[in-house]
């Protein structure tokens, strides 16, 4: 289920955001934001895996990884994956 949010932009930032949409091959600006909000999501959630991985290395907590961590991970990938907005190409409004 999705759930609404309306943004104000100032006009050369909404410029910049339609161009933008029209250059990926998005359908709307607002599927574009919703890419770039999703992305920025996945490069904090990699940015924490690596720094929990670095503080285990410093910690020596070499824990082992199991076919059960793999499985995991491979579902969450899933859905993101599955969560990402399909590319188009004809910008509406």
């Amino acid at each position: 289920m999705k759930s609404k949010l309306s943004l104000t932009l100032p006009p050369h930032l909404h410029h910049w955001a339609d161009a933008q949409a029209v250059a990926h091959g998005f359908d709307t600006t607002s599927e574009f934001i919703q890419h770039m909000l999703m992305e920025k999501r996945q490069a904090e959630a990699k940015d924490q895996i690596e720094q929990r991985l670095l503080r285990a290395i410093e910690q020596d907590d070499y824990s082992e990884l199991t076919e059960a961590h793999f499985s995991q991970l491979d579902k969450k990938l899933q859905i993101l994956a599955k969560s990402k907005p399909k590319k188009r190409h004809a910008l509406k409004r």
